[in-house]
């Protein structure tokens, strides 16, 4: 929102408790589908109010990319665990 993004990046990348953290991708093609299993060494998040679209947050800087991927880029989403793990799936038409 400060116009900070790229200097708050390479801060984590200096931090020692960010720095050596993976983030990890699945990718599965099926004959109907294409499922992607991403995962983090993050403590995850409460994912559960972000899955619907809230007009309350049209305006927010955060909390609108979920719900806006859930219904415009996977035919599937789901968080597993604690948030630091997502399930998507693309139908093959």
């Amino acid at each position: 929102q400060a116009g900070r993004w790229q200097e708050e990046v390479e801060a984590r990348l200096e931090n020692p408790l960010y720095a050596e953290r993976k983030a990890r991708v699945k990718f599965l093609a099926e004959d109907d589908y294409i499922q992607l299993h991403i995962s983090d060494e993050g403590a995850g998040f409460d994912w559960q109010p972000y899955l619907e679209f809230s007009p309350d947050r049209a305006f927010d800087p955060h909390g609108r990319g979920i719900s806006m991927a859930r219904m415009m880029s996977f035919d599937s989403l789901e968080y597993q665990g604690n948030g630091n793990e997502v399930l998507v799936r693309v139908l093959r038409k």
